[in-house]
């Protein structure tokens, strides 16, 4: 850079051995450097009077603010994240404890078949009655206590059935006049 229409300038005995410094460790003459620092100053527009900040120390700052919303987080996940966690495993726990619990189609599709399965059996009893009282059979008694027990058991089951949906609000769709009507069904039997 040499300009050449070359002016002198007046900067102190202490600034002058730092422009020299400074001016050979970059391999520039000192009026080079003194163009470059100028071209340097005007194009990134730094005051080169303001106080300069060291960049470690800037870093410094940085990093002290960064581990402060760290800690932050960490504090603010340790009391809201952490109870949070705990209820949701909680819920979760519970909500398989329920589902464990539901009466599923296939408990329904059982006792269809034990009910048909029952009610088979005592029409096959009171055909077998009826015979055999037409026959004279003379154990028509031990034919009737059968078929009471049956009766029982259907009845039992028919009970117990009731309490499972009564019990059970997880069964989907009974309406409460559904098991009033049920209720009352089984009181009339």
């Amino acid at each position: 850079m040499t300009d050449r229409n070359l002016t002198t300038v007046n900067i102190g005995s202490d600034a002058q051995k730092h422009l020299k410094k400074m001016a050979s460790h970059h391999g520039l003459s000192q009026i080079n450097f003194l163009n470059a620092s100028v071209s340097y100053f005007r194009k990134t527009g730094i005051n080169p009077a303001e106080e300069i900040y060291s960049p470690r120390e800037e870093i410094a700052k940085l990093t002290k603010r960064v581990d402060e919303v760290i800690r932050f987080l960490q504090t603010h996940e340790k009391q809201k994240l952490s109870p949070l966690m705990e209820r949701l495993i909680l819920l979760e726990k519970q909500l398989k404890e329920n589902y464990s619990k539901i009466i599923t189609v296939d408990d329904l599709n059982r006792v269809q078949k034990e009910i048909a399965t029952l009610v088979q059996n005592l029409q096959l009893n009171n055909q077998n009655q009826g015979q055999l009282i037409r026959e004279g059979f003379k154990n028509v008694h031990e034919n009737s206590e059968t078929i009471y027990t049956h009766q029982k058991r259907i009845i039992a089951l028919l009970a117990l059935m009731f309490e499972a949906f009564k019990n059970r609000n997880m069964t989907g769709g009974f309406r409460e006049t559904d098991i009033k009507n049920f209720e009352h069904a089984l009181s009339q039997i």
